[in-house]
């Protein structure tokens, strides 16, 4: 099977081949390209609509991963005229800082939290997906 050649852009050039010489020349004119790419092919834009917004504390488990970490698992409901979606978000956090707010890493997954960490405790996603 013939792969056709990927044409990606070049970094260092601007699109009409002006040349960028400096770190801030790129971040001036090309980085600002480079971002319209990442939402238009990757992560899509934000929408302009505002949407109703709910959550549903589903499980918290505790004393994992060596009875040093709580699990928490929070479904996002998300609602725009008569349309609504939702995505479940799986929490890992320190045991000792439980009292205390603390900065998150939030990552997308594709394959349902489930795959993130192999823990019987975390549950399965409702969701179809092909690996």
């Amino acid at each position: 099977m013939n792969n056709p050649e990927l044409e990606l852009p070049d970094p260092i050039n601007l699109p009409g081949k002006t040349r960028i010489y400096t770190p801030c020349d790129w971040f001036m004119y090309n980085r600002p390209i480079v971002m319209e790419y990442f939402k238009r092919e990757i992560y899509g834009r934000a929408p302009n609509e505002r949407f109703e917004t709910k959550y549903e504390d589903r499980k918290k488990v505790k004393n994992l991963l060596d009875e040093q970490t709580t699990i928490k698992e929070v479904r996002i409901f998300f609602k725009r005229k008569h349309i609504e979606k939702y995505i479940d978000l799986l929490i890992l956090l320190p045991k000792r800082l439980l009292d205390n707010p603390v900065p998150l890493f939030l990552g997308l997954n594709f394959c349902g939290n489930h795959s993130i960490l192999r823990d019987p405790n975390i549950t399965l996603s409702e969701k179809w997906f092909s690996t």
